[in-house]
């Protein structure tokens, strides 16, 4: 059967704060929320069947971090960071669908190069979750849908993006 959800994004609110510290050093640190309650309940409807409703019970986090460039030269940027947040996932709706199983460390570097007016920027991030284990599996004996999924969660991810800028 066909199925349709709107999934709601949450609302989120951040401000930071930038201090150079020397003609080349500059030294950030911010922090943001996410309205990640939105998740609360995500509503399906199922073409010729009874709609379903998703219970998340997510929480709102805040997130924390700070980092530092460098200016090597006039073309050569080094970053650095780290920035740490709660998983909003509750133990009794955690599946390996989105995996997000714990507090979220990550440690991030990058490389920017400006050639005048092209530049380009490369970025990458190392995700820590530290493991967790969900001991009781929930399961909704009245709709027949597994609310959680129990078990040991392990994860960890390397992300890494690049980007150029085109100045006119």
């Amino acid at each position: 059967s066909d199925v349709t959800a709107d999934l709601p994004l949450p609302i989120t609110a951040g401000a930071g704060i930038a201090y150079k510290a020397t003609e080349k050093l500059t030294l950030v640190a911010d922090v943001s929320w996410a309205q990640w309650s939105s998740w609360d309940v995500i509503e399906a409807e199922v073409e010729g069947g009874d709609n379903i409703e998703l219970k998340q019970n997510w929480s709102n986090t805040v997130e924390i971090g700070c980092g530092a460039e460098y200016l090597a030269s006039e073309k050569i940027a080094l970053r650095g960071g780290f920035y740490t947040v709660d998983s909003p996932i509750p133990d009794e709706t955690m599946t390996p669908t989105i995996p997000d199983p714990n507090r979220r460390y990550v440690i991030t570097g990058g490389l920017g190069f400006n050639l005048g007016k092209i530049s380009f920027n490369i970025e990458g991030e190392y995700v820590l979750f530290p493991d967790k284990t969900v001991d009781l599996y929930e399961f909704d004996f009245a709709t027949g849908v597994a609310e959680n999924y129990a078990g040991d969660y392990e994860f960890n991810a390397i992300v890494i993006t690049a980007g150029a800028q085109i100045s006119l």
